[in-house]
C-alpha cells in the first residue's frame, strides 16, 4: 500500500510563526513611521524657530538703525522683546525671548591686546552690543541664536567734531601738567564713543607763539597728561628743555576712514 499523502497547507505551528513574523514586520513598521512622523515634527519646530530667530535678529538691527541714528547707543529699553518674553502672533507655540548685552572687542584683536597692561588696552565697549534671540517651544526644546550689533555710524559734527577738555588753567608753569581728554560728537549732539586719537602740540605764531609741550598719552588716547616740558625719545624719557610761549593741542582720530580732528584754545607755556 502507498502511504497517504499530507493535505496541503501549513500545520498550526507553521501558521503560528507565520503570523507572529508578519505581526512582528507591521509593529516594526508602526514604530518606524511614528519615529519618522516625530522627527519630521522637530524638523519643522526647529526650521520655524531658526527663521523666528533671524527674523527677529533683523527687526532688531531695523530698529537700531532707525533709533539709534539720534538717540545714544546705551539705549536699549524699547528694543523690541527686550522687556518681556513674547509670542508671535503667527505662531503662539513659540515664545521668543530677546537680550542685549554691553560687549567688549579688541583692537586690532583680543590676541595683541592681551600682551598690553589691561589699563592700557585699546577696547571698543561702547558701541557695541551682543544680542541673544531664545526660541522657546515644546517641552524645553529651544534655538539660540546671538549676533552683536553696532551702533549706526552717523556723520560726524560739521564743525570741531573733536573736543579736546583740559583739566586746569591755560597757563602751565615750567614742569606743570594738566590731565587731557578727547570726545568726539555726531551731527545729531551725540557722542561718538571707541574712538582712538592721536595729540600733537603746535607752536603758536607770532613773537608771543613758540611755545611746546609734550603729551603723556594712553594707547586709546581718550585720556592723556599735557606736560610743560619737552622729552626726548629714551625709556624712560628725560627733560631736554622747555618751550616757552603760546601753543595749541590738537587730537587727531579717525572716522568712518575720514579723520576728524579738534583742538584746544591757546595754551600759554609760561617761562
Amino acid at each position: 500500500m502507498k502511504p497517504r499523502a499530507s493535505p496541503p497547507g501549513l500545520s498550526l505551528a507553521e501558521a503560528i510563526i507565520s503570523i507572529f513574523v508578519l505581526l512582528s514586520g507591521v509593529v516594526v513598521m508602526a514604530r518606524l513611521f511614528h519615529t519618522g512622523l516625530r522627527y519630521q515634527s522637530l524638523v519643522e519646530n526647529q526650521s520655524i524657530a531658526a527663521i523666528l530667530a533671524e527674523r527677529q535678529l533683523e527687526r532688531i538691527r531695523g530698529w537700531s538703525r532707525g533709533f539709534h541714528k539720534d538717540q545714544p547707543f546705551n539705549d536699549w529699553t524699547t528694543c523690541p522683546g527686550v522687556a518681556a518674553p513674547f509670542v508671535d502672533p503667527d505662531f503662539p507655540n513659540f515664545q521668543i525671548t530677546v537680550t542685549a548685552v554691553a560687549h567688549t572687542l579688541y583692537s586690532p584683536c583680543s590676541l595683541f591686546e592681551g600682551l598690553e597692561d589691561p589699563l592700557d588696552q585699546r577696547k571698543i565697549q561702547s558701541s557695541v552690543r551682543k544680542v541673544g534671540v531664545q526660541v522657546q517651544w515644546g517641552s524645553n526644546l529651544r534655538h539660540d541664536v546671538v549676533s552683536l550689533v553696532a551702533m549706526p555710524t552717523g556723520e560726524a559734527a560739521a564743525a570741531n567734531p573733536v573736543t579736546i577738555t583740559l583739566g586746569g588753567t591755560t597757563s602751565l608753569p615750567l614742569g606743570a601738567l594738566r590731565p587731557v581728554g578727547a570726545s568726539a560728537l555726531n551731527i545729531y549732539g551725540n557722542p561718538l564713543p571707541d574712538l582712538f586719537y592721536n595729540y600733537t602740540v603746535r607752536p603758536g605764531p607770532g613773537n608771543a607763539g613758540g611755545g611746546y609741550g609734550s603729551v603723556d598719552s594712553r594707547r586709546d588716547g581718550r585720556s592723556s597728561v599735557l606736560r610743560h616740558c619737552i622729552y626726548d625719545a629714551d625709556t624712560p624719557p628725560t627733560i631736554t628743555g622747555y618751550g616757552v610761549g603760546t601753543c595749541t593741542l590738537h587730537a587727531l582720530a579717525r572716522y568712518r576712514g575720514k579723520y576728524i580732528e579738534g583742538s584746544s584754545g591757546t595754551l600759554d607755556m609760561q617761562p
